[in-house]
C-alpha cells in the first residue's frame, strides 16, 4: 500500500463484515426514519445496534456475523452436494 494511498475495502464480493456493515447501516436508518415519524422510543433500538458495532470490533464476535457465516456454509455445502448428485445422475 503507498504512503498516501486511502483504504478502500475490496468490493468484488460480499464478505462476512460487508455484510454485516450493510444490515447494520440498514438497521440503523430503519430505525430513525420510524424515530422521526412515529416514537422516539425506537432510539433504543440504534444504540443496540451501535454497541454490537463497538462490541464486533473489540472483541471479533457478532451474533449475525455468526448466523451470516453458518447460513454461507449451509447454502455452500448443500450447493457442492447438488454438484455431486448432478455428476452421480450422468
Amino acid at each position: 500500500m503507498k504512503k498516501n494511498a486511502v483504504y478502500r475495502m475490496n468490493t468484488r464480493s460480499w464478505h462476512v463484515e460487508r455484510t454485516v456493515f450493510l444490515i447494520a447501516g440498514f438497521f440503523i436508518l430503519t430505525a430513525e426514519t420510524i424515530a422521526f415519524f412515529l416514537s422516539p422510543s425506537v432510539h433504543f433500538f440504534t444504540i443496540m445496534v451501535g454497541g454490537m458495532l463497538v462490541f464486533f470490533a473489540t472483541t471479533g464476535y457478532c451474533p449475525l456475523a455468526i448466523l451470516i457465516d453458518q447460513y454461507h456454509r449451509r447454502k455452500t455445502s448443500d450447493s457442492s452436494l447438488q454438484k455431486d448428485l448432478s455428476k452421480e445422475v450422468r
